[in-house]
């Protein structure tokens, strides 16, 4: 069985705030250059710092239409959903369940599961989706979606 990549999506939300505004708006004081020097990086988006009102299984959702949308199938064809995050909707029930429900807007006889490894997140949930639809021949696609959400 051939596994490949269908499609791939983006959600950020918001303009991206950069390390010296990040410092203004939250009144931390850091060294930037040396940030981004070290980290590479230079911005980032954080929603509740822009007003915006959304959360976890928002982004999600956001990044896996855009995904589904870019791969040209339809949401019902997914069987197997896993949000790879370490900042989910809830503890119970799994953000992959919220997600499921959005998109498919009923219940249904597909998998559903978070993966929280913190750094390693999305690439455990990838490798999880691979191996699984190697070995479950009855899976047509799998959604994988990296979600970052601190406050």
């Amino acid at each position: 069985m051939r596994i490949c990549i269908a499609g791939t999506g983006l959600y950020v939300p918001g303009e991206p705030i950069s390390t010296d505004a990040l410092a203004g708006l939250t009144g931390l004081e850091f060294d930037a250059a040396r940030l981004e020097s070290k980290l590479g990086i230079r911005d980032r988006h954080i929603a509740h710092l822009r007003g915006i009102d959304e959360t976890t299984v928002d982004f999600a959702e956001k990044a896996a239409l855009s995904a589904v949308n870019n791969a040209g199938i339809d949401v019902d064809d997914i069987d197997l959903m896993i949000a790879a995050t370490d900042t989910p909707e809830f503890i119970s029930p799994a953000t992959a369940i919220l997600l499921q429900g959005r998109l498919q807007g009923r219940e249904r006889y597909s998998g559903a599961f978070d993966v929280a490894a913190s750094c390693a997140s999305f690439t455990s949930a990838f490798d999880s989706a691979v191996r699984i639809l190697a070995t479950d021949k009855s899976l047509r696609y799998a959604l994988v979606v990296g979600i970052y959400n601190m406050p």
